[in-house]
């Protein structure tokens, strides 16, 4: 993982460059990058181009230092590839600078995006085309941000909403191409499919306006980069829920789950396999060493915990703590993360931090030492007052969330931003978090009120929605505010083959709203929780982080502007 920061001249760097490029690194986003990579730091100028990447070490047998450069081109990399070509004595950076060091044009380097899995996003300078490539995944897990001004570009991980750039997500639409002699940014879009949807466009369309309201010009090809992992597609299961479900719903909810599991066992086994893959790539690809271990060079063992999971006790995290235990050494402890919030405490009461999420992380915790009795689960409660949350909500926070503004960013950004820190009780430098799920198996409210409306089609419409918009409303956010602590976030349910597979089900195949809270949503991943032996974690129901940890007030309006972070 990296943070990257790249900043250039609008035309031929080698001819016009402002030449204060690392003043406003320095003053803007040094040490916000430097957070992010605490591993190790380096930058340069080359050609009129300032690069810099501050780099939190995970993958290869030694750090991979960055900005990372050959005889073909200049690599920033913020990411993880998991992918059966690269070893576990060799780094995903190294290992991305030597492909794309073969790609003689942009178009080879298109066809090295089709192969790509893992959560990335990329800077690469391509030295004899002098051309800038640029590229974030398409599931969009990585944060990357563009800020266009007269005579400048900067591309950044995060940044200051008070730098003079006008700082906007780069939409994860495909690969862009920075043209100097045109004066032009290009862009290949990933698959139609995806391309044409409605969130797309309007994406699109924004990035389009920002980029020509600043005098530069903008374009897009007409061919399309179609990852390899969406051509395959999954198995056909003839099953609804509808059809077991439906006239039963009387059934207490531990005999419903029961009855699912028992006549849809071979999708519960594909699902189950493909989760324990994901989960097993995501906390085994890592320094062996915790964070503290880590900077002490004569530490030889270490076995604290390299692994902490968001834990607020729903059916999500409890599945990823299930999973995750299988592929970590069992003399390692897993750090449970809790984070609750002060509400108005009267003067001279005891501050009750018994918030919803804190409950049922407890109950849950009970039952993962029930089906898991050898590990050592650390839960770490994250207690935040009233008057440390403003704090740094205006000082720290309010930067890393930022373009996000809404009520709801700052809600679930602080959250998490807390979360991650763990008070420095928590010594993981991997943060397993439930991100996609609820958009992958219909577990918002939203999806019982689409059913209600329209049925099957109307629940088809909003789950799309849902998953299209969740790299802008969720993703690129939570990147920024939990890396912070330099630790890296990982999302198991946003996985390739897994996401593949989940988007060729049909909605009533994974949920069953009728059937209400706790069972009608996220049916499927429910009966899956229950399979792995979760008896009362499986059927509670779900409360946002939100209003579980009690950081947001429910009155307010999610979407309006945040006071903080305007």
């Amino acid at each position: 993982m990296c943070g990257i920061f790249c900043l250039f001249p609008r035309s031929n760097p080698s001819v016009n460059c402002p030449g204060n490029f690392g003043d406003i690194y320095e003053e803007h986003f040094r040490d916000t990058l430097n957070r992010r990579g605490p591993d190790y730091a380096k930058s340069y100028t080359f050609q009129g181009i300032f690069f810099a990447a501050h780099v939190l070490w995970h993958q290869g047998g030694d750090l991979c230092p960055q900005p990372i450069e050959d005889e073909h081109g200049i690599l920033i990399f913020n990411g993880d590839l998991f992918m059966d070509e690269i070893t576990v004595a060799k780094s995903d950076t190294s290992w991305l600078l030597d492909a794309l060091s073969r790609c003689s044009s942009s178009e080879d380097v298109k066809n090295l995006l089709r192969i790509l899995t893992g959560p990335f996003c990329f800077v690469y300078y391509q030295k004899s085309s002098r051309s800038l490539l640029f590229c974030r995944d398409i599931l969009g897990r990585n944060s990357l941000l563009i800020g266009v001004k007269e005579d400048s570009v900067v591309l950044t991980s995060a940044g200051e909403k008070s730098s003079e750039y006008n700082l906007i997500e780069v939409p994860p639409l495909g690969l862009y191409e920075i043209l100097w002699d045109a004066g032009e940014m290009k862009i290949s879009f990933w698959d139609e499919m995806i391309s044409c949807t409605n969130y797309f466009l309007t994406e699109e369309a924004f990035l389009k306006s920002h980029i020509e309201s600043k005098g530069m010009k903008y374009s897009s090809t007409k061919d399309f980069i179609n990852p390899v992992w969406l051509e395959k597609h999954s198995m056909e299961f003839d099953y609804s829920f509808k059809v077991i479900f439906e006239g039963i719903s009387k059934e207490p909810p531990d005999q419903l789950l029961q009855r699912g599991q028992s006549l849809i066992f071979p999708v519960i086994k594909k699902l189950i396999g493909l989760l324990e893959t994901s989960v097993r790539d995501r906390v085994t690809t890592t320094v062996k060493r915790c964070k503290n271990c880590l900077r002490n060079s004569d530490a030889s063992h270490c076995n604290h915990a390299k692994v902490g999971i968001l834990f607020s006790g729903g059916i999500d995290c409890s599945i990823l703590a299930i999973l995750a235990d299988k592929f970590i050494p069992r003399d390692t402890g897993i750090d449970l993360l809790n984070v609750a919030f002060e509400k108005n405490t009267p003067k001279g009461k005891e501050i009750d931090w018994n918030v919803p999420d804190r409950q049922s992380a407890k109950e849950a915790l009970e039952e993962l030492k029930r089906v898991c009795p050898e590990r050592t689960w650390n839960l770490i409660e994250v207690n935040v007052a009233k008057e440390e949350k403003t704090e740094c909500l205006t000082k720290n926070v309010c930067h890393l969330i930022y373009p996000r503004n809404t009520i709801l960013d700052e809600s679930l950004g602080v959250a998490l931003w807390f979360a991650a820190r763990a008070e420095d009780n928590s010594t993981c430098r991997v943060l397993l978090i439930g991100s996609g799920a609820d958009e992958l198996f219909g577990g918002y409210t939203r999806h019982r009120v689409a059913f209600d409306r329209g049925g099957e089609e109307s629940l088809k419409q909003e789950l799309e929605n849902d998953w299209a918009r969740l790299p802008s409303r969720n993703l690129a956010r939570d990147d920024r505010v939990i890396c912070d602590h330099g630790v890296t976030q990982r999302s198991p349910f946003i996985e390739e083959r897994l996401v593949s597979f989940l988007l060729h089900l049909q909605p009533l195949q994974k949920c069953f709203p009728p059937l209400g809270p706790g069972v009608g949503d996220k049916t499927l991943l429910r009966i899956c929780g229950y399979h792995l032996g979760l008896r009362k974690t499986a059927w509670r129901g779900k409360k946002a982080l939100q209003f579980g940890s009690r950081v947001a007030n429910s009155q307010q309006n999610a979407n309006d502007i945040s006071q903080f972070l305007t």
